[in-house]
Parts: C-alpha cells; sequence; structure tokens
C-alpha cells in the first residue's frame, strides 16, 4: 500500500456537543478502523453536509475504500435535501464507475442501498444492544468472491453478534445483487453485503457509554419504556470484531 492511497470517511454528522470526548461519527468510525489494525493508511474525513466535500474525481485512483458514517437525518427525505442527492449520485458514480469498496453505517446504509435501487422509510424505534443473527447460506457465500466471501465466512461462522442500535428508519427493499445477511427480533434488514458494498444498520463504531448517553437525552423522544428495556441490554457489543471485518473487506 503507497502513501498516497486513502481511506475516504464520508462524515455526515454535526459534531453533539455532549460528545466532544469521543468527536463525530467520522471520528468514531476512524477509531474503530485505526483499533482494528489499519494504522499505516491515512483516513480523510469529508464534511458532506456543511461542506459539501467529497473526493475529487482525480482522487478516487488513489481511495482505498470510502466509509459513510450515520446521520440524524432521515434517508428516506434525500429528495428534500441537496447534500443528499450529491451523495447518492457519489455513490453510484462510485459503485458503477471506479469499483471501490463501500462500507456505510447506519444512515450510510440505507442510502447506500436507496442509491442502487432499494427504498428505507421510518419503522420505528429500535435502540440499545441487540443480537443481530446472521442468515447467510452456503449459496450465499458462493456467489461472492475476494474479500466478501471472507467478510461473509466470518459472519457465518460467528452465527450471530452484537452491535449498539440507534434508528428509527430501515431499508425495506435491498438492491439487485446485494445480500441481506442477518436481522434482529426488530428489523429484518440488519446489513448489506456483495462484493463491493458491506453495510451495518447498527453502530459497530459507538462505544456502549456513547450509545446510553445518546438515549438518555432523547428519553421523551423514545419513550420511557424502549429506554428502560435498553437499559437491561446495556451489553458490551462486537465492534472490534466488525471493525475487524471491515478491515478484512477493504484487504488491507
Amino acid at each position: 500500500m503507497t502513501k498516497s492511497t486513502f481511506i475516504a470517511v464520508l462524515n455526515l454528522d454535526q459534531q453533539n456537543p455532549d460528545l466532544f470526548a469521543y468527536g463525530d461519527y467520522g471520528d468514531m468510525g476512524m477509531l474503530l478502523m485505526r483499533n482494528a489494525g489499519i494504522v499505516d493508511q491515512e483516513l480523510r474525513k469529508y464534511n458532506v453536509i456543511d461542506r459539501m466535500e467529497f473526493p475529487s474525481q482525480d482522487s478516487l485512483q488513489n481511495v482505498t475504500a470510502i466509509y459513510i458514517t450515520g446521520s440524524k437525518y432521515d434517508s428516506w427525505r434525500y429528495s428534500e435535501y441537496e447534500w443528499m442527492q450529491k451523495l447518492i449520485a457519489f455513490i453510484q458514480d462510485v459503485y458503477f464507475n471506479h469499483k471501490i469498496p463501500l462500507i456505510g453505517i447506519c444512515f450510510g446504509h440505507q442510502i447506500i442501498a436507496i442509491a442502487l435501487g432499494g427504498t428505507a422509510k421510518k419503522v420505528g424505534w429500535e435502540i440499545g444492544t441487540e443480537k443481530v443473527q446472521v442468515s447467510l447460506t452456503d449459496d450465499d457465500i458462493q456467489t461472492l468472491t475476494g474479500n466478501s466471501r471472507k467478510v461473509a465466512k466470518g459472519l457465518a461462522e460467528k452465527g450471530s453478534f452484537l452491535v449498539s442500535e440507534y434508528h428509527q428508519d430501515a431499508v425495506t427493499k435491498i438492491p439487485a445483487e446485494t445480500i441481506n445477511y442477518g436481522s434482529t427480533s426488530n428489523q429484518q434488514i440488519q446489513g448489506l453485503i456483495n462484493d463491493r458494498v458491506f453495510t451495518f444498520q447498527g453502530h459497530p463504531e459507538f462505544p456502549t457509554e456513547v450509545e446510553y448517553s445518546l438515549l438518555k437525552k432523547r428519553i421523551d423522544t423514545v419513550g420511557k419504556e424502549l429506554y428502560e428495556d435498553a437499559l437491561k441490554r446495556k451489553d458490551e457489543d462486537d465492534g472490534p470484531f466488525l471493525g475487524q471485518l471491515i478491515k478484512s473487506f477493504i484487504g488491507i
């Protein structure tokens, strides 16, 4: 890997004052990748919402992978926001013309699905640490090649994993040529995989304390019953394992 290559982190977050110690979603994603062992690769963050920043066409030849963060915005309202429309066009260009691996987290997962022909909508809150049951079959795995097959095998061998969930929108139809690799008791589509896409509905980058700091501030929004239920599942999740899968998918 040469020094000129880099992973582009598309940050779709605006800094939460209560989370300054952890940074924004882009910072947390970068830490997840660093902790997974991606230490010799530059991680370059782009501020999409406020500055409409994207990797230039000229720089795409040096991009190893593109990581798209979560966001407080609703993915299904993309027609209302210029930055979302530009993001969708960028994803489509990267996917069809540049063949760069795409990683999506929560909103990132949903907007990748939308860009590639899937759909998303508001379905209600899913919060706290949830178990994702992996549903990949041998036939699914055989349709994949290279790094994605290695990742799929890792997921299938694990069988299930714990991840922080913090969303009320979800993918409701997956794009053609992608595979939904798992589900929870609340949401049937928890992540997509093919040879160029690997996404998570959950937040593998969230430290447990971030998840519950966010929830504590939104008790009135999510409801006391859901909040108290989430507190009962205040477990350490499998973020480090998922970070390793991201590293394997990128192939570094």
